[in-house]
């Protein structure tokens, strides 16, 4: 169908070269197709065509966007906006570009401008929301997500962060709440039921954390937060083969993944197999050598074997690391959290 599209599109462009609109509309084709420089081309070619062609701007600042080239997307923003200040998809569009480079602040000011300018926009709302969870501002991300889904009940993604928020500021019960809406709407939404089953890990439920698991990984069986969570989970029940079997298959999707490394040391501390400790130590270090709690633990696994002076070199670095493993190191005070979401 594409190709039918962008064959009928040559004829306007074949009799009037100067036909600016039929070079956007082509361009966009090759947008949705993923053809980026096919798509930039016509682009750039409607912009030399009618340079003030708002629309063309818009376009190729997307298609930067998607080749992750976000400072030329922000100057076909400006642009935009130069033409058209009234213009909320420009101030949208900067803001999403400005928050993917870490201006979160400048995200912040375009999400308002936009929202000034179209005060139901569930979007706008959405993504502002976002740039308040990652300040740590969960109140602020929970009442934007929650005037998004005032405007649009059937925007899943605005139950999910506004499940996550809540999550930050330790309301559980909350959480599931509005995980149970998001499922609701989509009974096969892997994200929903990871989430769901975190927010059932904090609280203590593992065996309802693992049942989330189980559903997430049926939906989405590449995410590897998810067999690490409910390798969490597992262990917290006491079932450590199972835990480090999960870990096994979140090491296998993502070999350099900390977390999982430094969990199946955990867990082979339990079960007494210092050495496979000590090499999961080893790699998690290697992965992040700044990771206090892995030398510490390590420290802990040498100390078990009785080989001292490699465990006081493990728990000084810990404790330049990180000052508060001093007081473990005096009581000798073995913890085991693990690492997860």
């Amino acid at each position: 169908m594409n190709h039918l599209i962008i064959s009928e599109l040559y004829d306007p462009i074949r009799h009037n070269p100067i036909y600016f609109i039929a070079y956007n509309m082509r361009g966009l084709v090759y947008l949705k197709k993923g053809e980026y420089d096919l798509a930039l081309a016509d682009f750039n070619k409607s912009i030399q065509l009618k340079p003030d062609y708002v629309e063309a701007y818009n376009n190729r600042g997307t298609v930067y966007f998607y080749k992750r080239e976000y400072n030329l997307a922000i100057v076909d923003y400006d642009e935009v906006i130069r033409i058209n200040p009234q213009d909320k998809i420009g101030f949208y569009n900067r803001g999403n570009a400005y928050f993917e480079i870490g201006y979160i602040d400048l995200a912040i000011s375009d999400y308002n401008e936009a929202i000034k300018l179209h005060s139901e926009y569930a979007d706008a709302y959405f993504n502002r929301g976002a740039a308040y969870f990652h300040k740590g501002e969960y109140h602020l991300a929970i009442a934007d997500y929650s005037q998004a889904i005032t405007i649009d009940l059937t925007i899943i993604e605005t139950y999910n962060g506004r499940g996550i928020s809540l999550i930050k500021k330790g309301c559980f019960d909350l959480a599931i709440a509005e995980y149970n809406k998001a499922i609701r709407i989509d009974p096969e939404y892997a994200e929903g039921y990871y989430n769901r089953g975190t927010a059932y890990l904090k609280k203590g439920d593992y065996d309802l954390a693992i049942m989330d698991y189980n559903q997430a990984i049926k939906f989405d069986h590449t995410d590897v937060e998810a067999y690490n969570n409910r390798g969490i989970a597992y262990a917290e029940i006491g079932d450590f083969d199972l835990a480090i079997s999960d870990y096994n298959e979140a090491i296998r999707l993502n070999p350099k993944y900390v977390d999982a490394y430094y969990n199946r040391g955990m867990d082979y501390m339990e079960i007494e197999e210092y050495d496979l400790a000590i090499a999961d130590f080893d790699e998690s270090i290697r992965l992040d050598p700044e990771f206090a709690e892995a030398y510490y633990n390590r420290g802990n696994a040498y100390w078990q074997k009785r080989e001292y002076d490699l465990a006081n070199a493990d728990y000084y670095t810990a404790i330049r690391l990180n000052p508060e493993y001093n007081k473990e190191y005096y009581y000798k005070d073995i913890p085991c959290h693990r690492r997860g979401s």
